[in-house]
């Protein structure tokens, strides 16, 4: 940042450029950089400069130059879009087929259709023939497909499109066949345990049963009774390789410790060490109070994803696209860590980011990278892992913490209005999302109760 602000005042020829003047330099360094550089490399400038003067010039508002940033900077993603010919798709892992074979594209394109839509156009032909008057084996490839994935929610077509995507790309590579068998399926599952050993076998037949889907709405004339056996076989035998109950802690305590952390690294001389704890400690303390998905919550970019009001403070968290297929806008907790949030990003961050081209990522490496979000997720759990006082004596994960945060907010109040926020807060479509939340919750009041009303016989058999 601090070299952006350089390359403005190299610009203008001066030392310092006053507040009234400020403007007019800006606009013209920024129009001469896109003159001069490439699309990619101008908007990098001047998000870089913004981001310094944000912090050198408070007072001034800049919300023109934030704005001009997301128009340049969403244009650009439209011609790389275009470009590469997949609409962003590998983003999210959400793919439209393009390197599936091309009787699959087709039957993919048909199968997006309603079935009600299908069956309008089945009547309409000369050739249609009702259903109680056909053979079982009559349906001819050619015709639209019986099952639509029209009705399946985005969540879940990303995820079978995405699976069947992964087996055709693993086929390729194996010489396994485009259709499954029962041996390339053996051959499937062993690879996809050979390069993830930490696999667990419920996210194994969640893998066998979005194939036998896209089977079903790809290759409807085709027996799969096999495979619906095999995915139910697996899914009845499958087992929790984490447990996850050990995990639950009250949401206000996983909130203090990354309060906890941020403290000691603020005590600590500045170090790597020390700005390392200190973003853990932010990452923590924001989940519990902002419990968004893993691959969102770790992909905060000021300007971007993360919004910040005229003064630089963080103002809500955006997303385009969450799993669901919707776009999400939640406010930034600013009034619990608006200070913590400002300490990470005058006194740590600069740390670990050296020397390297800030591109407004929130969480930064120990080399001046983006932290991936797997990096963040073991971290967490390293942190908290570690016994107490240092740790909390449990290793809990970044999702988990969803569940804690709906069961402690079903554990604090029985109020319908507020129990409608909690889908709001964890992005989810369906409000009866929580309820199994909810349930947990009773159970364990449930149990607590049993506990003292256990306590209080005890007591009473002792009394003489």
């Amino acid at each position: 940042m601090a070299r952006a602000y350089g390359r403005l005042l190299s610009y203008a020829g001066k030392p310092e450029v006053t507040q009234t003047d400020l403007p007019d330099a800006v606009q013209a360094f920024c129009g001469a950089a896109e003159a001069r550089l490439t699309s990619s490399s101008a908007i990098t400038y001047t998000e870089e400069l913004t981001y310094a003067l944000l912090i050198v010039h408070p007072d001034v508002d800049w919300t023109w130059l934030q704005t001009r940033n997301r128009i340049r900077r969403a244009a650009l993603r439209g011609v790389k879009k275009r470009e590469i010919g997949t609409g962003g798709a590998q983003d999210r892992g959400e793919r439209d087929g393009h390197t599936w074979p091309g009787d699959q594209q087709q039957r993919l394109q048909r199968s997006t259709g309603r079935v009600s839509d299908s069956l309008r156009s089945r009547v309409a032909s000369t050739g249609w023939t009702p259903r109680s008057q056909r053979q079982a084996a009559s349906l001819e490839p050619s015709r639209p497909v019986a099952q639509s994935i029209a009705t399946w929610s985005a969540s879940r077509r990303t995820a079978v499109v995405a699976t069947w995507d992964r087996y055709q790309r693993l086929a390729a590579q194996i010489d396994l066949p485009a259709i499954p068998t029962p041996n390339s399926l053996d051959a499937f599952v062993k690879a996809v345990v050979t390069r993830n050993s930490d696999i667990s076998e419920v996210s194994l037949a969640d893998y066998i049963g979005r194939i036998y889907a896209a089977c079903c709405f790809l290759y409807p004339e085709q027996n799969w009774s096999w495979l619906k056996h095999d995915w139910r076989a697996m899914k009845a035998l499958a087992e929790a390789s984490r447990d996850k109950r050990s995990q639950l802690v009250p949401i206000e305590e996983l909130y203090g410790f990354g309060l906890q952390l941020m403290h000691r690294a603020v005590d600590m001389p500045r170090t790597v060490e020390a700005a390392t704890m200190y973003r853990d400690g932010l990452f923590i303390a924001l989940l519990a109070l902002r419990p968004k998905r893993r691959s969102n919550i770790t992909s905060l970019k000021v300007g971007g994803t993360l919004l910040l009001d005229a003064n630089g403070i963080p103002e809500k968290i955006v997303f385009a696209r969450t799993k669901n297929g919707a776009p999400s806008a939640t406010p930034y907790p600013s009034q619990h860590l608006g200070v913590y949030h400002d300490i990470w990003w005058q006194q740590f961050r600069p740390i670990l980011l050296g020397d390297r081209p800030d591109r407004g990522d929130v969480w930064i490496g120990k080399q001046g990278e983006a932290v991936r979000h797997d990096q963040l997720w073991r971290q967490m759990r390293k942190r908290t892992a570690a016994p107490e006082p240092v740790g909390l004596g449990r290793a809990i994960g970044v999702h988990i913490v969803r569940t804690i945060y709906a069961t402690s907010m079903a554990e604090a109040t029985s109020d319908p209005t507020l129990l409608r926020l909690t889908p709001w807060m964890l992005d989810h479509r369906d409000p009866r999302s929580i309820e199994p939340y909810n349930l947990q919750a009773r159970g364990m009041a449930a149990a607590a109760e049993l506990e003292r009303a256990a306590d209080l016989l005890r007591v009473r058999d002792q009394r003489p």
